[in-house]
């Protein structure tokens, strides 16, 4: 009797449970796609920074190597600018390409690339030929909107044309809105506001075309250890097609996520080696889709990420009406009738035995 009740049991719980979602869901967070680490015998060293080309290539600022290296989209080795001396005094020798950091990419080519070091904004062409260097106090990010030069140091964020004239100066350092320390990524959303990631001050501030403040989320820290800090060390900055905000955080070894009003929808991410996993990243740049290029800085590598947000709505369950619950009844009562036969059938023959045995 026990076996066919655990029979009846496992029919229910099997016949009567929901059907799963249509369609099926994915695991929100960072799925790797593929790694690079250089070409040939060549490595990254701390590379700092990542942008895209107007072809879709990936430019890499391999900061400790004193060089930009060019990637097509499948981490296909294109070509570099810039060279790291076997002596560390000689460099200087090597050209003005000293610790690149920030990176921008116009529509025809042109790359600009940010030497705090220098305190020179650098520009090449196409080709990788040096055209200019613009005189810059320690610039650390560059980012380019229409036909402007954007750039953040170590407190105002300036303004340039293309061919490198200084137009505009917004905010100074410090730490009241409006005001930087340090930031370490700016991009701009589809209506021309620039988002910025104020970096020592924990924070990211928005601004108009004409550098007033119209948004910020977080607020300064009181100190590294401050419990309530919005980010460990916000870095890199980028938006999707969505006008999503992705930060990479360099101390946390994750990426924050926000929608475009500055709520957060996520952070993923944790320390390690292998692929997919995080090790101080500093940079970050959208490539399309769910795809991300992160500077993964002391894992020495570019990673090309898939990072995948909550499902937002709730999955459909078909709503057909189903016959199992009353295949499960019928079978139940089948159970019962016979369990009523078969105890009438003993208590007949224990009658009948009785009987006999007073004859």
């Amino acid at each position: 009797m026990l076996g066919i009740f655990l029979v009846l049991l496992y029919l229910y719980i099997n016949l009567t449970r929901l059907p799963l979602p249509e369609g099926g869901g994915k695991a929100a967070g960072i799925e790797a796609i593929f790694s690079i680490y250089g070409w040939g015998a060549e490595r990254f060293d701390s590379p700092n920074s990542v942008a895209v080309g107007p072809e879709g290539d990936i430019y890499v600022s391999d900061t400790g190597n004193h060089r930009i290296v060019v990637f097509d989209q499948d981490g296909g080795f294109k070509s570099s600018i810039g060279e790291k001396a076997a002596d560390p005094t000689d460099q200087p020798k090597k050209g003005p390409l000293l610790l690149p950091l920030g990176l921008a990419v116009a529509d025809d080519g042109t790359l600009y690339v940010a030497s705090m070091e220098r305190s020179l904004v650098l520009v090449y062409d196409a080709g990788g030929r040096l055209k200019k260097q613009i005189s810059v106090e320690k610039p650390i990010d560059l980012t380019i909107r229409e036909d402007e030069l954007f750039v953040s140091t170590a407190g105002p964020i300036f303004v340039y044309s293309l061919d490198g004239e200084k137009k505009q100066e917004w905010g100074g350092k410090g730490r009241r809105l409006g005001a930087f320390e340090y930031p370490n990524g700016l991009a701009h959303d589809d209506e021309g506001h620039l988002f910025v990631s104020d970096t020592q001050n924990s924070r990211i501030q928005i601004l108009d075309d004409q550098g007033a403040l119209i948004g910020s989320t977080g607020e300064p820290p009181d100190s590294l250890n401050d419990a309530d800090r919005m980010f460990g060390l916000n870095m890199g900055l980028a938006l999707d097609d969505s006008q999503r905000v992705y930060i990479v955080d360099a101390f946390r070894h994750s990426i924050h996520v926000f929608d475009h009003e500055g709520n957060k929808l996520g952070e993923f991410g944790e320390q390690g080696e292998l692929e997919g996993r995080l090790n101080y990243p500093s940079g970050i740049v959208y490539l399309g889709g769910e795809k991300f290029a992160v500077a993964d800085k002391w894992n020495d590598r570019i990673q090309v990420l898939r990072v995948r947000l909550p499902e937002t709505e709730e999955a459909t369950v078909p709503k057909t009406e189903s016959l199992y619950p009353y295949l499960f009844l019928a079978l139940l009562g089948l159970l019962l009738a016979f369990l009523f036969w078969r105890r009438w059938r003993l208590a007949k023959a224990a009658a009948r035995r009785s009987r006999e045995a007073t004859v």
